[in-house]
């Protein structure tokens, strides 16, 4: 069993828990700096040029709603390879943590949520980058807006596809054949609207509109949520 906190990556990362599991928390020894490192497998299928590009894409992207990629490197182990992404530590709770602790949105809320993020992805498209497995886990609450992280460019480069699907519920159907699109961070978003309203619980495969309506969300807001 791989035992990846006694390794010192590159001679100065340090992974010092996990937070998830497929992050770490993390520290940079040589500037003191507390990260987060995503590890991603390297399939065999993995095409090398392609990982590259997808890894050079990363790091170079700036977008306001996206975690800074700080490094990424490869780890080689005795019987499997991975990728580790390292990226700038972000204090703030998850949408699914407040959701959890505070129970559902109102619907007033969960207009400002809607407004917030829809604002975070155009963002992100704009910079060139589709998330593909948005889920409540992977919207961070901070004190500069929203944060979507863990998108699947890296990941997907070194699987050698798109094989992840996050969570059935919140994925649309042509990322679950493999083919996100820009729509498909969209349809991730009308379903957390409505996780966020009816709760973690809710049937998101039948109709919504009229159980939010009938706890007193205005219609135009309930059918938004539904089309997306």
């Amino acid at each position: 069993m791989i035992d990846r906190r006694q390794v010192l990556l590159r001679g100065r990362y340090r992974l010092v828990r996990p937070l998830g599991r497929t992050v770490w928390q993390a520290w940079d020894l040589s500037s003191g700096e507390q990260m987060v490192a995503r590890i991603h497998p390297c399939s065999p299928k993995m095409d090398s040029d392609a990982a590259r590009a997808a890894i050079q894409a990363a790091r170079a992207v700036r977008s306001h709603s996206l975690p800074v990629v700080k490094e990424v490197l490869f780890q080689e182990w005795e019987d499997a390879t991975e990728a580790v992404e390292l990226q700038g530590w972000l204090d703030g709770p998850s949408l699914a943590s407040t959701l959890a602790k505070e129970g559902p949105l109102s619907w007033r809320k969960t207009q400002l949520l809607a407004h917030d993020l829809l604002e975070a992805l155009a963002d992100m498209h704009r910079s060139g980058v589709l998330h593909g497995v948005l889920t409540p886990e992977r919207i961070l609450q901070t004190d500069s807006g929203l944060k979507l992280v863990g998108a699947g460019g890296i990941r997907q480069a070194c699987a050698g596809g798109w094989t992840e699907v996050a969570d059935p519920r919140y994925s649309a159907p042509e990322v679950r054949l493999g083919h996100p699109r820009d729509r498909s961070d969209f349809y991730s978003m009308g379903a957390i609207l409505v996780t966020a309203m009816l709760g973690p619980n809710a049937d998101l495969l039948s109709g919504v509109s009229m159980p939010l309506i009938s706890q007193g969300t205005p219609p135009a807001f309930a059918e938004l949520c539904e089309r997306l």
